[in-house]
């Protein structure tokens, strides 16, 4: 403020930039404050400069750059409308943030066969697992949504929906057949939009991870588009090991779309280093163990490609490792927060969530498969009590 009255010809030679369509500042944000401050109400032209030669994604690097060193931030803000810059590269010093690997291992559950699953749990049923909540029901059913969520709004959705590549489980325990996984194109869009919309409405603020097949995911992105979702990342899960088969690039990896509500700035409280490469590897005797605890390589940090190990003898024909869902969980929530899985299958999310001090509330269509989860979360903590539709379950 005081070289602005002492010396006015600054504002000339460091002239206020502003975008003429939506007026907005674009440079010298402070200047202009310290005018206010002055009590003009009218700034001269030589003062200022319109960009009107840079693009939109031109103008938000001007942003970055001009205010790097001076500028006060919002990171929560940067991370939503400049992820795709490379902040250090500009000189921006990043906040420091423990990126400590999630205490979430695999648990060591028997898997079942579960086409011998006998189980007394029926359509409809609501189960009450501790602190978590489940519903053997329909994702796409507002009611049945409705019933699991019981007024609650979610902080984060983790979502593995079926990938309509008519799926059949090549191990003992996986041979069934994945229900809704063998529709037509725009059977399986209705489908994903109309699940998707639910998502929304139970968590009209969170963000959401869906798990998808590369065969079919414009359907994936132009159902989240239409439901509301802004997509911002494609995440790459590295697997072990292949596919068997003749194709000429042998499949190594699953997709996971990381995506916001429109309009809105979810936390995301992961580190900040935004590398484009971060993988996780396992030793040996972890493997050996089914504990997969991560550790840090050279390229540490966030990035889109994420490797976790994968046990050959899963429940559930696509299940994720938990470490998986717990890199996620621990990205985008906060203890106590409540995580939404409206197709949880064998109970993974659940598992994190338990180990990871936050609240599981999972959607599951199979009876089989909500005994599983049942089973499965009694024996990671047999202290836990355990309710269907209000009475106590032995």
């Amino acid at each position: 403020m005081r070289s602005i009255e002492s010396f006015p010809e600054m504002m000339k030679l460091r002239p206020i930039v502003y975008d003429p369509e939506t007026m907005y500042v674009l440079g010298g944000n402070q200047r202009l404050a310290a005018i206010r401050k002055l009590g003009m109400k009218d700034i001269p032209d030589e003062w200022t400069i319109a960009a009107t030669d840079l693009t939109p994604e031109q103008q938000k690097e001007f942003v970055l750059r001009d205010n790097v060193q001076l500028g006060d931030w919002d990171f929560e803000m940067l991370s939503v409308e400049f992820g795709e810059f490379d902040l250090e590269d500009m000189g921006m010093d990043m906040p420091e943030i423990d990126v400590t690997p999630p205490d979430a291992p695999d648990d060591d559950f028997d898997e079942p066969d579960i086409q011998t699953v006998q189980t007394d749990i029926k359509r409809g049923d609501i189960i009450e697992i501790g602190r978590h909540r489940l519903m053997c029901g329909d994702s796409t059913s507002e009611s049945d949504v409705a019933m699991l969520m019981n007024g609650q709004k979610a902080d984060m959705i983790f979502a593995d929906p079926p990938y309509n590549i008519d799926y059949h489980g090549k191990g003992k325990r996986t041979q069934e057949k994945l229900q809704n996984d063998n529709m037509e194109r725009e059977a399986f869009h209705d489908f994903l939009f109309t699940s998707f919309s639910e998502m929304k409405n139970s968590a009209p603020k969170a963000p959401i991870y869906i798990c998808h097949n590369y065969k079919m995911q414009s359907v994936f992105e132009i159902a989240l588009d239409e439901a509301g979702y802004q997509t911002k990342a494609q995440i790459v899960w590295v697997k072990p090991g292949s596919t068997l088969g003749m194709q000429e690039y042998r499949n190594m990896h699953e997709l996971i779309f990381y995506a916001i509500p429109k309009k809105s700035r979810p936390k995301f409280y992961g580190d900040r280093k935004q590398y484009t490469v971060w993988k996780e590897g396992l030793s040996d005797d972890e493997v050996l163990k089914r504990y997969r605890k991560v550790y840090e390589k050279v390229t540490n940090g966030n990035s889109t490609v994420w490797e976790f190990g994968r046990a050959s003898d899963y429940i559930h024909p696509t299940q994720k490792p938990v470490l998986l869902v717990a890199k996620a969980i621990e990205n985008s929530s906060r203890p106590k927060d409540i995580i939404l899985d409206p197709f949880i299958g064998s109970g993974t999310t659940m598992v994190a969530c338990h180990q990871l001090d936050r609240i599981c509330y999972g959607m599951e269509i199979s009876e089989q498969y909500c005994q599983v989860i049942v089973d499965r979360m009694r024996k990671l903590d047999s202290s836990i009590e355990i309710k269907i539709n209000g009475e106590i379950y032995v």
